[in-house]
């Protein structure tokens, strides 16, 4: 990537526009960046890298600084770059994010970061993200890697030079990218912490299912003891120690679940003697009480037989009773029958009755409709003198009916003329506006376009009198004028400062150019928006004079505007009055229409009504003969059963009814009574039998039974049952041990399974740990990341001797040492410098000042060098050095200028920034820049002394 020209406006301590193009610098070779502290030397490479990347070069310069304190507001912040890489040209704009005066009104504005790139073909690209990634893939590097390869900086590395391991690791880390070893490193230590962790864990598992193994056992004198091991006498807490026999402890296991199952068949044996105990005792015990339960239950039934004594005293009284109201019921029964001889009589008249209902019925039915009917024609009598009271002329209703449709559409047609003027309206005040926008755009368009050719015309001057000035320097007296070949040159031109290159005078007529057409298309628009204008004029006069409305004046733009929202508001008023009135008329002509259909209906209507009168009279005398023919017949019917009715004993048969159901039902219930008591004596003789039989065999079942006391036998139940407890809690606290123990050793074999595991993995781990992590006891402290960045610091030194040697008449090298001072720090990375001129080898600090810088630069080179060959053999055909030289003699200096212009080999040019006046007279190629005489800003020129 070579530089070739670069525009910085409104960026850094650049107030305005300062271009510099790097093609007058030659194509290769070295030259100088000069000028006062706090100029800005440094900005320019500051421009580059914010161009390329959106960046600064350095870290402590945030894009948002950017932009110049000594800036008009309206003057805009942007980097304009054009460079060229692998023979092809690019060019980048951009600018960064500023507040900047809003163009329109008071305040300000945010401006986002904007950025264009214009590739080799012409395409552009537009979006800052992806100019940047096109960048970083074009050049082969990112902006920290750029800044490092195309920026020394002596005083970041002078901290290189004087470095420890750890910190030169970091600096290398971010260099050549070796965080995945470092990472490699820390994974596998935190693999074998997780490991160590792991077998700890396993470990305490292991105490903690020996501490629950349950190994109780009674010694001879009847203490509870841990048991001896008997093949090898140990305890089991010999195991919860390390190390210990695997072997050992599995086999004490095996001992512990050998006499808990001895001692398990012998309590089992004993639990079954003192089951069998207590079941005999607990059979003589139910024999006790079931021979008192006998003895009670003789006694309950002795006293139920003489409760059936008692009842059965109780219904032979009462039969007794019984017996003598027998001849009152016979008599009941002879009136039952002769009642029940009575009913169909009864029945009879029922009949009758049932028929005088349903006449009765038909009467009330006849008599409503007579009602009804004469109601019927009352209301069709009032009906037809109602209609005939609202009778109208149908011929006059029609007539204004026809008037109001007339005036509705000629409403209508205003309505629509009204409309169509107000849409009139609101168009041409539309383009009254754009005319005016046109008209305002036309003027300066037509401004701009005079003044870019002016500035053509200007530029196109000074062109020609630069052609004359360069002409000019080159005649000698005597020699033709190549323009009129003259031979005597009284007045020849000057050679004028800084003239313009034909480029830009050919940019400037097609500006120009530009610029005048631009104007004419906006004179051919604003034609066009008048044209349409005066049509929509003429239309709009056209249809207020049909409407009979008469308008304003006015030809300038604002009196258009002012007379055309006058006539806007005179056609909304007119427009809304013509509405009322239509709604008006629409409103009568819908009440006109009802009121015509009313009296048609009217016309029809009343004929119907008087033919219904005379039918409705005609029913009428029909349905009151009916009547009194009906009225006649019930009041016989009534007669005839009221002489009926009153020959009976009952006045109805309802009564009559109830007499005989109620006789019935009284013998029925006499009988019944009789019999009951009856069978309930027979039964009762029976249970009494039945009872003594019970008596009998439970006194004979009593003395078969033990005769034993009960509260004996109790007391030996107890004791018994409390024998057969404790052995059956005795063998409950054998099986749980059993089981116990058994999932113990479970647990245990799994542990020590994956002890063996663990232990098997740690042995391939922690080697490997120590190696990459370099902590192998008495070997130097190199990790894995160290020895990578070792091979990298050697390629570093290899390159940077190359330039401390030549600096240094062959007098020093670089070496990295290889004996570490201390085993407890990391190292390999630690830098000393041999001196040839005694054979020594010491620190890098015993240098003296000039020395020190030119090791740094040294360094630098060497490490620029080799970061650009492994970022992929990138072209960056352009290096900046920043400072540094003010601490070299003469001698050093001459040195480190040779060393660096061994650097511009083939097509690199080689900047460096410094204020040495030596440089200045040694570098004939110079960038200056320096302060303003208002301290506004600073300023740049180049200078070529060759």
């Amino acid at each position: 990537m070579k530089p070739l020209q670069l525009t910085l406006s409104a960026f850094g301590p650049y107030a305005g526009k300062c271009h510099l193009d790097f093609s007058r610098l030659g194509p290769s070779g070295l030259y100088l960046i000069s000028g006062d502290t706090g100029a800005g030397k440094t900005t320019l490479f500051d421009g580059i890298s914010f161009a390329l990347f959106g960046q600064a070069s350095g870290d402590n310069r945030d894009p948002s600084m950017l932009r110049s304190t000594y800036a008009d507001p309206e003057c805009p912040t942007f980097v304009d770059f054009t460079f060229s890489y692998k023979n092809k040209i690019y060019r980048i704009i951009r600018s960064p994010a500023y507040e900047r005066p809003k163009k329109r009104g008071q305040g300000t504005t945010f401006q986002p970061t904007r950025a264009s790139l214009t590739l080799p073909s012409g395409k552009l690209m537009a979006k800052t993200s992806e100019i940047t990634s096109y960048i970083e893939e074009l050049l082969g590097v990112n902006r920290d890697q750029f800044a490092q390869i195309a920026m020394i900086a002596q005083g970041d590395f002078r901290k290189l030079l004087f470095a420890e391991t750890k910190d030169r690791m970091e600096i290398f880390r971010k260099l050549f990218h070796t965080d995945p070893f470092r990472r490699f490193q820390d994974l596998v230590k935190e693999d074998l912490a997780d490991l160590v962790q792991e077998r700890k864990e396993e470990e305490n598992r292991l105490h903690q299912y020996l501490e629950g193994l349950l190994v109780i056992d009674h010694d001879p004198s009847g203490d509870k003891m841990t048991p001896l091991f008997p093949s090898k006498q140990v305890r089991l807490d010999s195991f919860k120690e390390s190390p210990f026999d695997e072997k050992d402890l599995l086999s004490f296991l095996s001992f512990l679940e050998e006499e808990d199952r001895a001692e398990l068949a012998q309590v089992e044996g004993l639990v079954q003697v003192r089951e069998g105990n207590v079941q005999r005792i607990q059979a003589r015990i139910l024999q006790i009480r079931e021979r008192e339960k006998n003895r009670e239950e003789a006694l309950r039934i002795q006293e139920a037989v003489e409760e059936k004594e008692q009842d059965k005293v109780l219904l032979e009284d009462k039969l007794n009773k019984l017996d003598a109201e027998k001849e009152d019921f016979d008599r009941l029964l002879m009136e039952n029958n002769r009642l029940e001889n009575l009913l169909p009589a009864y029945e009879k008249w029922k009949e009758k009755d049932l028929g005088l209902s349903k006449d009765r019925a038909q009467l009330e039915g006849l008599e409503e409709i007579l009602h009804e009917e004469e109601d019927k024609l009352v209301e069709l009598d009032r009906e037809r003198e109602e209609k005939a009271d609202r009778q109208k002329d149908l011929a006059d209703l029609y007539r204004k009916k026809r008037d109001l449709g007339q005036a509705s559409q000629k409403e209508e047609e205003s309505l629509k003329k009204l409309d169509r003027l107000k849409d009139l309206v609101e168009e041409r005040m539309d383009l009254a506006g754009e005319i005016r926008v046109a008209q305002e755009s036309y003027l300066r368009k037509e401004k701009e376009a005079g003044r870019a050719y002016e500035d053509a015309v200007s530029l196109r001057r000074a062109f020609r009198l630069a052609q004359a000035g360069l002409m000019a320097r080159d005649l000698a007296r005597g020699d033709p004028c190549p323009v009129c070949g003259s031979r005597d040159h009284p007045r020849p031109a000057s050679l004028t400062q800084d003239p313009p290159r034909e480029e830009e005078v050919d940019r400037a007529d097609q500006s120009a150019k530009e610029a005048q057409d631009e104007a004419g298309q906006s004179a051919s628009q604003l034609a066009g928006l008048r044209a349409e204008d005066r049509e929509k004029e003429k239309a709009y006069r056209d249809l207020a004079k049909d409407l009979g409305l008469s308008l304003a004046g006015g030809d300038s733009l604002e009196d258009r505007e002012s007379h055309l929202n006058h006539d806007l508001d005179r056609i909304l008023s007119l427009h809304s009055h013509a509405e009322e009135e239509l709604k008006k008329g629409r409103v009568e002509e819908k009440e006109l229409d009802r009121e015509i259909r009313d009296q048609e209906n009217l016309r029809k209507e009343i004929p119907l009504i008087l033919k219904k009168s005379e039918e409705t009279r005609t029913r009428l005398a029909s349905k009151r003969e009916e009547v009194m023919t009906l009225k006649i017949q019930v009041q016989n019917l009534e007669d005839q059963i009221r002489e009926g009715l009153e020959s009976l004993p009952y006045p109805s048969q309802r009564q009559a009814q109830d007499a005989l159901d109620k006789g019935k039902l009284d013998v029925q219930n006499y009988e019944k009574e009789v019999r009951e008591n009856r069978e309930g004596l027979h039964d009762l003789e029976k249970q009494i039998q039945s009872l003594i039989g019970q008596i009998q065999s439970l006194e004979k079942r009593r003395k078969a039974l033990c005769q034993d006391p009960l509260e004996e036998a109790l007391v030996e139940e107890r004791e018994m049952e409390k024998d057969l407890a404790e052995a059956r809690k005795d063998l409950e606290e054998i099986r749980y041990r059993l089981t116990s123990n058994r999932k113990s050793e479970e647990r245990i074999r799994s542990v020590l399974d994956k002890l063996k595991a663990t232990e098997e993995r740690w042995t391939l781990l922690q080697p490997l740990s120590a190696t990459a992590n370099g902590q192998i006891p008495g070997k130097a402290r190199i990790s894995l990341e160290s020895y990578v960045q070792m091979r990298f610091f050697d390629r570093i030194l290899d390159r940077a001797n190359l330039h401390f040697s030549q600096m240094t008449s062959g007098q020093y090298d670089l070496i990295r040492q290889e004996d570490p001072q201390d085993l407890r720090s990391q190292s390999g990375l630690d830098l000393a410098v041999i001196d040839h001129a005694n054979g020594s080898v010491r620190s890098v600090k015993s240098l003296s000042g000039g020395e020190t810088f030119i090791a740094s630069l040294s360094l630098a080179l060497g490490l620029s060098e080799e970061v650009e060959a492994w970022a992929g053999g990138i072209q960056l055909d352009a290096l900046f050095v920043d400072e540094g030289f003010g601490s070299l003699d003469e001698e050093t200096l001459r040195q480190a200028i040779a060393a660096l212009e061994s650097l511009t080999q083939g097509s690199r040019l080689v900047g460096i920034i410094s204020h040495v006046s030596e440089l200045q007279e040694t570098i004939p190629k110079q960038i200056a820049v320096t302060k303003r005489a208002d301290n506004q800003g600073s300023q740049i020129q180049i200078i070529n002394q060759e």
